[in-house]
């Protein structure tokens, strides 16, 4: 009779669980879908319209190119995760799926700090980096992405899952240490590295104000509006890394963390726990409404296209 009563909350779980994470399944498409699209028009507009980048722009494009793999690498690998959620067996899997998310997501956020670096030298200092500089400044991005990938995924695989003191099946998850701090070593990494990052961006940003706004007299308002575009950009990546940071600390030092969450609040903090892919799909938004070159770029590459395809009908 017990049993059959867990095998009837165990199927009733798992029916609800379903309905219930279709709203984070359409988020996740539609983070990838503008990702794809909006990165994809970045990539075609300085392919085709921006002959000559300078060192301004030197990283743009390669900030949508890191972008567009993270659109397309972590939505489907989390999609995979929550239509796998409680039937993850697979630890090689796991780990794997932990280190793509995790090295496209971190080298998005690196070539971030590169362009702030980047902005404060030729704004501040009057210093142009030379193009060796800059591909060496790319490679460490993917270096450091990569040093951030390993440690995470060789802390996750797959693990029971409880809800209400009853097991209902498996899922790639944090493994459980014995102690608090091993468990939270990573988490506490995650935002140290982040909060640094932040702290980095206000400084050279606010470097970058002051010295804009000590010239407003000799207006550019080109430069002023590009150097604006990285400060939205820089508040975007602030607000999407910090929930994930949290779970990631909360997760370790509360062994239990996943399993005490009510089925509601479970949809609620799976979903801030994919807030960091916000950063990656709205970077070439903010491109496109604050970076009047790039629209008006934009818009002769879409007249070309169109020109293109009315010259090829019969």
């Amino acid at each position: 009779m017990a049993r059959n009563e867990t095998n009837e909350m165990l199927m009733q779980w798992h029916s609800e669980f379903a309905r219930n994470i279709i709203g984070n399944i359409i988020a996740l498409s539609v983070y990838m879908i503008c990702g794809l699209i909006g990165n994809s028009i970045v990539i075609f507009v300085y392919r085709y319209q921006f002959k000559d980048v300078s060192d301004e722009r030197y990283f743009i494009p390669v900030l949508a190119v890191a972008d567009l793999v993270a659109c397309i690498v972590c939505p489907v690998l989390d999609i995979v995760f929550l239509a796998m959620h409680l039937n993850y067996e697979n630890s090689l899997g796991c780990k794997i799926a932990l280190f793509f998310i995790t090295t496209t997501a971190f080298t998005s956020v690196f070539v971030l700090m590169c362009i702030a670096v980047q902005r404060y030298l030729k704004i501040c200092k009057n210093i142009s980096i030379s193009l060796y500089c800059r591909r060496t400044m790319v490679v460490l991005s993917f270096l450091l992405a990569f040093s951030m990938a390993v440690p995470l995924a060789m802390t996750y695989d797959h693990i029971e899952f409880a809800s209400e003191g009853t097991i209902v099946g498996k899922r790639c998850g944090k493994i459980k240490y014995d102690s608090d701090i091993d468990g939270a070593a990573y988490g506490i990494v995650y935002l140290s590295v982040n909060f640094l990052i932040l702290v980095s961006f206000i400084f050279l940003y606010g470097r970058i104000g002051c010295t804009i706004y000590g010239h407003l007299k000799r207006n550019n308002r080109v430069k002023n509006k590009f150097t604006l575009m990285f400060m939205i950009i820089t508040l975007v990546f602030a607000v999407s890394v910090i929930p994930v940071g949290i779970i990631l600390t909360l997760e370790g030092i509360m062994h239990d963390f996943w399993d005490n969450l009510s089925r509601n609040q479970l949809i609620v903090v799976l979903w801030l726990y994919h807030t960091y892919l916000i950063n990656n799909f709205i970077n070439p938004i903010i491109y496109a409404f604050l970076d009047p070159e790039f629209w008006k770029a934009t818009k002769t590459l879409f007249k070309c296209v169109c020109k293109v395809n009315r010259t090829q009908e019969p």
